[in-house]
């Protein structure tokens, strides 16, 4: 080999030989980075997993709540229900205690106006002197009408 084999191709063959070991370097490189995504995808793969769990999980949860607040609205509708009932019935017998009031308002005043012409009467007939001693008559008989 002269020299233009000495000069092309020994720089050639080097040069092959640096891109020969870049290569390999590139590939272990490669390599590495492989098993370092491989890793990567096994512990998103984990991820994925306990995630689906956890929305099953929140599935279930949301139907339990989504039960719960069914039957509060249920049991919340029947209450208010049951509380607008009480308030007219509240209402009612309010108005119906204030007209009894009024009634036995109204009987005693009529009692007491019967009352006071009643004794009015009895005192106009104690002066009378034969009404006065059958009064005493009757008090004498029934002794449970003293002091009258």
């Amino acid at each position: 080999m002269g020299l233009l084999a000495n000069l092309s191709v020994k720089p050639l063959l080097w040069a092959n030989g640096l891109q020969l070991a870049a290569i390999a370097a590139l590939g272990v490189a490669l390599w590495a980075q492989g098993v370092w995504w491989e890793g990567k995808v096994a512990d998103v793969g984990a991820d994925r997993d306990h995630w689906k769990v956890v929305a099953e999980a929140r599935g279930v949860r949301v139907d339990e709540l989504s039960a719960a607040n069914f039957a509060f609205e249920s049991v919340n509708g029947t209450l208010r229900r049951l509380l607008d009932e009480a308030r007219g019935e509240a209402a009612r017998l309010g108005e119906e205690g204030r007209e009894a009031v009024a009634a036995a308002r109204a009987a005693e005043a009529d009692a007491t106006r019967t009352l006071d012409v009643w004794m009015a009467r009895y005192a106009d007939q104690v002066r009378i002197g034969d009404c006065a001693s059958a009064w005493r008559a009757v008090q004498a008989h029934c002794p449970a009408m003293e002091g009258y």
